[in-house]
C-alpha cells in the first residue's frame, strides 16, 4: 500500500465514522414521561398564580370547579413561574397546575393538571387530571377522571392554549 492510498483509506474510515456519529445526533429522542407524587404537589399554594382569585359565579364553568356558586373563591397556582408554551405552543412535561376552591376562606375542593408527555394521553396534548385532598395529596387521577369531563371541557382550549384557560 502506498502513503497515498493509506491517508485516502484512513480519510474514508475517518469520513464514514464521524458521518455515523453526526447522524446519530440529530435523532430526537422521544419525550420522557413525567409521573407526579404527592411530593411534586407539597407547597402547591406556594406556586405563581396564573391569574387573580376568582369570586362567585362563572358562566364559562357552569357546575364544574363549583361555578354556579356565589361563595366560592377560585385561586390557580402553576408550578414555575416560567411555565409557557414553547415554540410549538405546548407547555413542557412535568408543568403542573392546581385550582384551589375556597368556600369561607376554607378549602373544600381542589383539582390538578399534570403534564405528563410521552405516550400518556395522547389525544389531549398528555394532560393528567387529577383530584385532591384539602392539603393537596392525590386522591384520584388519571386520563379520563369523572369519566372525561375534564378532557371535554378543557379541549375547548386544546389548540390555542394547550388544554389551560388560566395561563398565557
Amino acid at each position: 500500500m502506498t502513503m497515498r492510498s493509506f491517508w485516502l483509506a484512513t480519510a474514508a474510515a475517518a469520513s464514514l465514522a464521524f458521518g455515523s456519529c453526526a447522524k446519530e445526533t440529530t435523532t430526537t429522542a422521544p419525550a420522557t414521561e413525567f409521573v407526579a407524587t404527592d411530593a411534586n404537589f407539597s407547597g402547591y399554594a406556594t406556586w405563581t398564580q396564573t391569574t387573580t382569585p376568582r369570586r362567585g359565579p362563572d358562566p364559562a364553568l357552569g357546575a364544574a370547579h363549583e361555578g354556579n356558586d356565589t361563595n366560592v373563591t377560585r385561586y390557580m397556582y402553576i408550578n414555575s413561574a416560567t411555565a409557557s408554551r414553547s415554540n410549538n405552543g405546548q407547555y413542557p412535561n412535568g408543568t403542573i397546575i392546581v385550582k384551589e376552591m375556597k368556600r369561607n376562606g376554607a378549602n373544600f375542593a381542589v383539582m390538578g393538571m399534570v403534564k405528563r408527555g410521552g405516550e400518556f394521553n395522547k389525544d389531549h396534548n398528555g394532560w393528567e387530571w387529577v383530584m385532591l385532598s384539602n392539603d393537596g395529596k392525590i386522591q384520584d387521577r388519571g386520563a379520563n377522571l369523572m369519566g372525561g369531563m375534564c378532557n371535554g371541557c378543557h379541549s375547548g382550549v386544546k389548540s390555542t392554549k394547550d388544554y389551560v384557560f388560566t395561563k398565557n
